[in-house]
């Protein structure tokens, strides 16, 4: 038996039943919070207001139906038997027809389309990104494969990769991996010599796990005659802007209000902002060695921003569960959080709002660096059905492009936010996404970690980008040339 479908569909189900007897059925796609700068573990606040705003569903673009089917179209019919094609992932929510709202018929349709176009079945399955690695692992070694792709976080990645699980995706027939409609950045990022480990597309959307600039509408003035909202939706939202309208709130600030915080994303808060700023941490893709990519004078004005932040006496920048907590009440001006933890800010009436993260100037794009739990695809090495899952990938990327993140941007407005009048702002959020190799490799070489984003948090703290910069990037670089094949 080719495919061998019912030793799969047995695996993924004992892994299922297995999975849901440890931790119960749960629909959520939030991850544990992160630990914040001052050691505090933020404790979510889920109790839900009394009353919900209205849902405002954005203006889509009519544009993306006509571009996304003219790319499906070109990937071309094919015949694969009725093949049963399991995509597997910690969270598939975001593929699932059933358990979405707003991209509930999207999704439907796009299941259709790809199964009709190349005559397969795709088939969901859940399961924790360990109990894949020891699948994956068994699978290689017997040669009965439980999954066909993997939908993993963009920080498991490197542990993964290091342990020799996952395909090089430039060896995948059918793949394509500069078709328009997967991420450049996201393969570039997760790429290194030879080897592509994985790429992100509209597929999977990523809006949630994307840094965001909340905002209290009471305690915030207009900028110009126009609110900050109004503004970044011109592009206008730079750095800049955000610190002198700072400025202005610190000097308006009564008794027991704070002029700026960060949630669950402070601990990364200071790459964030470099980021933000057209920085990046590796120079990485096809045929690149990855090195460290910024210097001490690239990070100087990012560093200072940071400092600023960190140091700022009206500010809650290193106390998560006080930002939280204070924004909630309307005692915060601004809040650094993901656009996935909006949810958790409902309080006592307060009146708020979302803005991407401020960029440098207003030439510049948008740009929100993609956290570990962003999800990626990736494939286990030695899988017998490349080409038939080069070209599911194909087809369900096509047909996703544009479409699927403009309706996660109303599942995430219902689900997540009630109607907040931020959907055009999610919108521009989701086309932001910056990806980077050390979010995906820092977390199984401490050294690497230490010479990217660990270096960058060091220096935000000290407002220092100089000081054993050079010891920091030359151990990171060795770390890489020993992690990574870069020539034959």
């Amino acid at each position: 038996m080719r495919h061998m479908t019912f030793l799969r569909c047995l695996a993924a189900a004992l892994a299922l039943a297995l999975l849901f007897a440890v931790t119960g059925c749960t629909g959520g796609e939030r991850s544990a919070p992160e630990t914040a700068d001052s050691g505090e573990t933020v404790t979510p606040e889920t109790t839900a207001p009394e009353t919900r705003d209205p849902v405002k569903i954005h203006a889509y673009d009519p544009d993306n139906e006509i571009r996304s089917r003219v790319y499906f179209d070109s990937v071309g019919d094919d015949n694969f038997a009725g093949l049963d094609l399991f995509i597997t992932g910690p969270s598939v929510s975001r593929m699932d027809a059933d358990g979405a709202t707003y991209m509930s018929k999207e999704l439907r349709e796009r299941k259709t389309a790809v199964e009709k176009k190349l005559n397969v079945k795709i088939n969901l399955t859940q399961a924790e990104p360990a109990t894949m690695l020891d699948e994956a692992t068994a699978a290689i070694a017997s040669g009965m494969y439980y999954t066909d792709v993997m939908l993993l976080p963009l920080g498991e990645v490197g542990n993964f990769a290091a342990s020799g699980t996952l395909m090089n995706l430039r060896s995948v027939p059918a793949l394509d991996l500069t078709a328009p409609y997967f991420d450049a950045g996201s393969v570039r990022a997760l790429s290194a010599g030879f080897e592509t480990y994985g790429f992100a597309s509209d597929a999977c959307p990523v809006l949630t796990e994307l840094p965001a600039l909340y905002y209290n509408k009471d305690a915030v003035p207009d900028y110009g005659g126009e609110s900050l909202r109004e503004v970044a939706l011109k592009g206008g939202l730079t750095w800049d802007v955000f610190l002198e309208t700072l400025s202005a709130v610190r000097s308006d600030l009564g008794e027991g209000e704070y002029s700026v915080g960060a949630g669950t994303l402070g601990k990364r808060l200071p790459e964030t902002v470099h980021v933000s700023r057209g920085g990046s941490m590796i120079s990485s893709g096809e045929l690149v060695s990855p090195t460290v990519s910024f210097t001490p004078q690239t990070l100087t004005w990012s560093v200072n921003i940071m400092n600023g932040l960190l140091t700022d006496g009206s500010g809650l920048v290193s106390n998560a569960n006080g930002s939280v907590r204070n924004f909630r009440e309307g005692d915060l001006a601004f809040l650094f959080e993901t656009v996935g933890e909006g949810s958790n800010l409902y309080g006592r009436g307060v009146s708020w709002s979302v803005l991407p993260v401020p960029r440098s100037s207003s030439s510049e794009t948008y740009r929100s660096l993609a956290s570990p739990d962003t999800p990626v695809f990736t494939v286990i090495r030695g899988t017998e059905n490349a080409y038939d899952i080069g070209k599911t990938l194909s087809a369900l990327s096509a047909w996703s492009y544009g479409v699927v993140p403009e309706r996660y941007v109303d599942e995430v407005l219902m689900t997540r936010m009630s109607g907040n009048d931020a959907g055009d702002v999610l919108d521009v959020i989701s086309k932001s996404a910056v990806y980077d190799l050390s979010t995906a490799f820092g977390p199984v070489s401490e050294v690497l970690a230490d010479g990217t984003y660990g270096f960058i948090r060091r220096a935000a703290e000290s407002g220092d980008p100089e000081t054993d910069y050079d010891a920091y990037a030359y151990e990171a670089n060795l770390a890489m040339e020993r992690l990574f094949t870069t020539s034959h």
